[in-house]
């Protein structure tokens, strides 16, 4: 398309004439064909690239875009399911049917599997679940893996179908099964499939500089919110809190908790420290680093009461919450205190944090979010996820320096190893066999060798502690085994 935006394609049959009609599908007024940056004098008229499949001309552009969107998904167009057909077919075997993938003009090296493919999906009801649940049950699927020696016979013309191939796993894919294995690599997800509805914005004491809201600065700030329960027993009741980046929580005068990891939703039973009547909730925050940064408290409280009465305490909203910059005493914790020369707090939303998956009353709530739901992140970068804001179809499968660099002396991924290493040691204690044992079960699917399971019990020594696991774990997930896909 770039190429015939300025003249007739030297690589494809696209026309001049052809790519302006496209492009007139989205303009507001009438375009006028410039060939090589030269006006013809003749106008452009809208039109689809096949305009076979049916006509997109309109008055309006939302007109115009509306037609677009059904001619490009109607069953006849096979071009778009039989390219859906070969990026799956790619995904999940290495090699897509047609290469590069945006070239479908090419000849496939199965032309009849393609459009079988195409077809059945479309007779699915575009059931991509279902597509690449017929690809993964074929024989082609299970057929031992391939390896080349060199990309160029993957991407050759004359390339033969022998098996899927051995491959990287993706950016996403690697996180995943960190998280899976080792730690959470990432608690929070720009988007929450599963959540229930519970708001994910912050509130901060409002901070101002010359008239203007800005970022909190380092320090302690104080919080209060006052409501009232009706007579009713209370049957139970739960809170979530998390606030970054650490807090004490109180509820009428109780101290309940504290934390200083706002990535870890703590999830508590608060029932006996509830009553009938005014309640007060008080939460001391305090906001780490040597500047100002983002800062924020997230809580929600479900009180159940007698006949089915339910109550559900938000501070997303910042309605009711109260906040000060300055140390009030002991008695701020009481219902009585005089909190009137306070301030509302500000919602400063959730851009920073997204949507903590286990701030939720759900139970059997996930333990990581997936790398998919994730927004771009420096480590995902690193390990070849493209950017979203431009347009990729492919990835480089081979690893760089930079992935190398980031999985050696990365400061983000060491953290997860050292979560990880302490929460084994909690589970395993001082048993290197077992450690070793069930590291191997997990990551590879099989128990060590003698040969390597003396090796990793000599770097665990005979009392295992956080150094030596996090050399084991890394020595693990940088194995061939472990990152390729065989």
């Amino acid at each position: 398309m770039k190429c015939a935006s300025c003249h007739n394609s030297f690589v494809s049959n696209l026309t001049l004439d052809q790519a302006y009609g496209f492009a007139s599908i989205f303009a507001d007024s009438v375009m006028e064909l410039n060939r090589c940056d030269i006006p013809t004098g003749k106008m452009a008229q809208v039109s689809f690239l096949y305009p076979e499949l049916g006509s997109v001309e309109a008055d309006s552009l939302k007109e115009r875009l509306l037609k677009l969107s059904e001619v490009i998904v109607k069953p006849e167009n096979g071009r778009l399911y039989r390219t859906i057909a070969n990026r799956i077919w790619q995904r999940l075997m290495g090699r897509g049917f047609i290469e590069p993938l945006d070239e479908m003009d090419k000849t496939p090296w199965d032309a009849d599997l393609l459009d079988w493919l195409a077809a059945d999906f479309i007779e699915s009801g575009y059931d991509l679940k279902q597509l690449m649940r017929t690809i993964m049950t074929s024989k082609a699927y299970q057929l031992p893996t391939v390896s080349y020696e060199k990309l160029e016979q993957v991407k050759s013309a004359r390339y033969v179908f022998n098996g899927p191939i051995v491959r990287r796993m993706s950016a996403e894919q690697f996180s995943d099964a960190v998280s899976q294995v080792i730690a959470p690599v990432y608690y929070a997800a720009a988007y929450n499939p599963s959540g229930d509805q519970l708001s994910s914005n912050r509130i901060w004491h409002r901070e101002r500089k010359f008239d203007r809201d800005v970022l909190p600065e380092p320090g302690t700030r104080y919080f209060r919110h006052k409501f009232t329960l009706t007579d009713q027993e209370i049957i139970n009741a739960q809170a979530l809190i998390s606030v970054d980046h650490s807090y004490s929580f109180y509820l009428n005068r109780n101290k309940v908790a504290e934390g200083n990891d706002w990535r870890k939703v703590s999830k508590l039973d608060v029932t006996k420290f509830l009553k009938s009547g005014e309640n007060i909730i008080a939460i001391e925050g305090t906001n780490e680093g040597p500047i100002a940064n983002p800062a924020g408290i997230l809580f929600a409280m479900r009180i159940r009461q007698k006949d089915s009465l339910e109550t559900t305490i938000q501070s997303a909203s910042g309605e009711g919450w109260k906040s000060a910059d300055v140390n009030p005493g002991k008695e701020w914790l009481s219902i009585a205190y005089n909190d009137s020369d306070w301030e509302n707090v500000r919602n400063y939303g959730a851009m920073h944090w997204d949507q903590l998956l286990s701030f939720s009353f759900e139970e059997n709530l996930p333990t990581y979010a997936r790398a998919s739901l994730v927004r771009q992140h420096p480590f995902l970068k690193a390990l070849g996820r493209p950017s979203r804001e431009t347009v990729a179809t492919s990835r480089d499968d081979q690893a760089t320096l930079l992935q190398s660099l980031e999985l050696t002396n990365g400061a983000y991924f060491n953290q997860v190893l050292e979560e990880g290493a302490s929460s084994w040691l909690q589970q395993y204690g001082s048993n290197g066999a077992s450690i070793v044992d069930a590291l191997y079960l997990k990551c590879l699917g099989r128990k060590p060798s003698n040969k390597e399971k003396d090796i990793m019990l000599s770097v665990l020594g005979d009392t295992p502690d956080k150094e030596g696991l996090q050399d084991v774990f890394w020595a693990t997930l940088l194995l061939p085994e472990f990152q390729f896909i065989y």
